[in-house]
């Protein structure tokens, strides 16, 4: 319920659904740590064929930055249709 009158009265989410391409692996486990520059920044929900969605905080986080699941690298992207509209 307070996350629902945050996100209405004041427009702030921070942390977001995203999807991730990874460089060098098809699969990673549910819940696996996603790290940028050696912080943890959210948790893997799913992965097949080399992409993955992740929760993750949206605090310095921008289009195609490199991240790391599971010392497997990775990089964010937002697609055309997600209209992130970055701080």
């Amino acid at each position: 319920q307070e996350l629902t009158a945050r996100t209405h009265y004041r427009g702030l989410i921070k942390k977001r659904l995203l999807p991730i391409k990874f460089d060098d692996t098809e699969i990673v486990d549910f819940e696996s740590a996603v790290q940028k520059d050696n912080i943890t920044i959210g948790a893997m929900r799913s992965s097949y064929k080399g992409f993955g969605l992740a929760v993750l905080q949206l605090d310095n986080l921008h289009d195609g930055d490199s991240v790391m699941v599971n010392d497997h690298s990775a990089k964010i992207f937002f697609p055309e249709w997600f209209k992130l509209t970055q701080p």
